[in-house]
Parts: structure tokens; C-alpha cells; sequence
């Protein structure tokens, strides 16, 4: 996801669904960092409607496990990974180029 200040965000989730095709529709759930106070992914996709899925591949899971740490609004869990951003088609949040 992407804030509405351009800060990406890169969030892994172990479970999330396809719930149609047309349109596309995905459901993921988000945790929240404690009481009242929700995670960026959640914030971002509420502000924005705008999200990506990246499929993992195995050869990069450390550095995709690494974006899962507790990071700052304003740190790009992306960068702080090393992981590539390459431009979306159709939403501004980019994809991971490592991803599957």
C-alpha cells in the first residue's frame, strides 16, 4: 500500500482470499499494533482504496520476512527490505520486482 503522503508500505500476509473476478475482489484481515491504534495497511488501504498483492517467491523470503518488523509510518518497509519497486499499471502503490 501507499500512504496519501506517498510513503510506501510493504506488509506480509500469511492468509488472504480472491473472492471474485469481476470485478477483482480480495479480502485480507489486518491486526491491529494495539488498542485503537491500527497498522499502516490499514490506514493506507482505508485513505487510498488502493492496494498490491505480491506473491512471494522462496529465494527472497528473508528479505520479505524482514519487512514484516515494527517500522515507523514514515519508513518504506520496501527500501528498509532491498527489494525492488517496479511501477504499477493501475494504482500508484508499486510491486515488488522479486515477487513471483
Amino acid at each position: 500500500s501507499m500512504s496519501e503522503n506517498g510513503v510506501g508500505n510493504l506488509a506480509p500476509f500469511s492468509y488472504f482470499g480472491l473472492m471474485g473476478h469481476d470485478p477483482p475482489t480480495l479480502a485480507f484481515s489486518v491486526c491491529r499494533r494495539g488498542p485503537g491504534k491500527p497498522k499502516d495497511t490499514s490506514e493506507n488501504v482505508l485513505a487510498t482504496g488502493e492496494c498490491v498483492v505480491n506473491i512471494m517467491s522462496e529465494w527472497y523470503v528473508e528479505a520479505a520476512n524482514h519487512s514484516c518488523g515494527d517500522f515507523p509510518p514514515e519508513v518504506d518497509e520496501m527500501d528498509a527490505a532491498g527489494l525492488t519497486k517496479v511501477p504499477s499499471t493501475h494504482v500508484k502503490p508499486p510491486r515488488v520486482g522479486e515477487a513471483a
